[in-house]
């Protein structure tokens, strides 16, 4: 019995012989686990010839042979669609490769290309009966070198399993350094990811006909759930290697561009707080969160992505400005401080005036809700602690800095500057009124 298809040479020019021996080994996997049927891969090495073999069974016609049937539509198999074998016999016979599949117990098929009817070169099946086999479901290729199997057997994890696995109901995570960067689909290899720090094998991705790379949408939401699963374990260990991922910017911080699950925010925000205090806030470069420091807190630069993620949960440095701006619990008049005190503040800001705009009517002596606040900067106004207006060294030097604010956030170069001239404008004052 003779098959033909209207198929010609070039149909999925791009699949090489690894692909097709791909699809019949992932068939032979979804055989095991649709019917039972144990599946075998052997390889001999002398003669080059690869077996493929599911036990004990044999396939009808319309669901290996023809498009259109298949047992495993809309079920969690390797091959959704059922076309696999068919392409890899197309893939086999353009190559012209020695290859035999036999079918249970009396049944031998053997791909070629060949003319039909209309002149047309196409996929060509021959159904033979045989003598009496094992009845079993065997794929034999002949002319397989050793270098094309050791590709294909690294590209199924069935056969080549990783040790460092971490499973989810959405797929594993593979923390081996062979497999970083690596993409598998229900366990067959389909594309390299560079800079990933974890290679993964998804569960519920749609890779199509072809076995395509799958979108970047359903990758990035993939290890979305991945990850926010394995941080609701609370595996220390493994939380600490997620920040470290985000440390080094591997590229898998892309997935969490637009969504920040709440499960891995909160195992980051702990892993950040363990490493840095709790008085630590994370910040995006060295100039954003300069002006934290005399506030109580010590501002941390991270990742973007990772002081994305992290302020899910936390503050960003504008908000514990304004939340220690709205703490000013008091604000005094020149009546109510001490003579000391009223006369630190007002021959400092005699000093400051010619250099700051306004600088009389912007000073604000307050008590702050917390004593590690000594001044503030907010919108046109600065705020100055009580106990600081006590010592004039100290309360000129503060309002040299929160005026200098001006400028510039703490740590910038604006801000440095502003300081370095105010503080020489203040000094030059008081040498001025020094007697001669």
């Amino acid at each position: 019995m003779k098959i033909q298809y209207q198929i010609t040479r070039n149909y999925v020019s791009n699949w090489s012989l690894a692909h097709a021996i791909r699809e019949v080994m992932a068939n032979a996997f979804d055989a095991e686990k649709q019917l039972g049927a144990k599946a075998q891969i052997k390889y001999d090495k002398k003669n080059k010839r690869l077996t493929v073999r599911n036990e004990n069974v044999s396939v009808r016609h319309e669901d290996a042979l023809y498009f259109g049937e298949s047992s495993k539509r809309g079920q969690d198999f390797i091959g959704q669609y059922g076309e696999g074998l068919k392409l890899a016999l197309l893939v086999f016979a353009r190559l012209d490769l020695d290859v035999v599949i036999k079918n249970g117990a009396n049944e031998n098929w053997r791909p070629s290309m060949q003319t039909d009817k209309l002149g047309v070169e196409c996929l060509t099946l021959d159904i033979t009966k045989a003598d009496r086999q094992e009845g079993h479901f065997d794929v034999v290729l002949n002319g397989i070198e050793e270098e094309s199997w050791d590709t294909i057997r690294s590209w199924f994890l069935q056969l080549s399993p990783a040790s460092e696995v971490k499973q989810t109901t959405y797929g594993q995570l593979l923390d081996d350094p062979e497999y970083v960067g690596k993409i598998f689909v229900r366990g067959v290899y389909v594309t390299t990811r560079p800079k990933y720090d974890f290679g993964y094998n998804f569960f519920h991705v749609d890779t199509g006909r072809d076995r395509q790379v799958p979108s970047n949408f359903d990758i990035d939401w993939s290890i979305q759930q991945i990850w926010n699963e394995l941080s609701k374990k609370g595996d220390a260990k493994f939380r600490a290697r997620l920040f470290k991922s985000f440390e080094s910017e591997a590229a898998e911080q892309e997935a969490f561009l637009y969504n920040q699950p709440p499960a891995l925010v909160t195992a980051m925000v702990t892993e950040f707080k363990e490493n840095y205090g709790d008085k630590a806030v994370p910040v995006a470069g060295t100039g954003e969160g300069g002006d934290l420091e005399h506030l109580g807190h010590t501002p941390v630069p991270l990742p973007k992505r990772l002081v994305a993620l992290l302020r899910a949960e936390m503050p960003s440095p504008e908000k514990i400005k304004a939340e220690y701006s709205q703490q000013v619990v008091k604000r005094y008049r020149l009546a109510e401080l001490s003579p000391v005190e009223v006369k630190n503040f007002t021959r400092a800001l005699e000093l400051l005036f010619p250099h700051v705009r306004d600088a009389t009517t912007r000073a604000v002596i307050v008590d702050f809700g917390s004593k590690d606040v000594l001044g503030l900067h907010s919108g046109e106004d600065v705020y100055i602690a009580k106990e600081v207006a006590q010592d004039f060294g100290k309360l000129a030097m503060v309002l040299v800095h929160e005026f200098a604010h001006d400028s510039g956030a703490d740590g910038s170069k604006a801000h440095t500057d502003a300081i370095q001239s105010l503080s020489e404008a203040l000094v030059n004052q008081l040498w001025r009124q020094i007697p001669a």
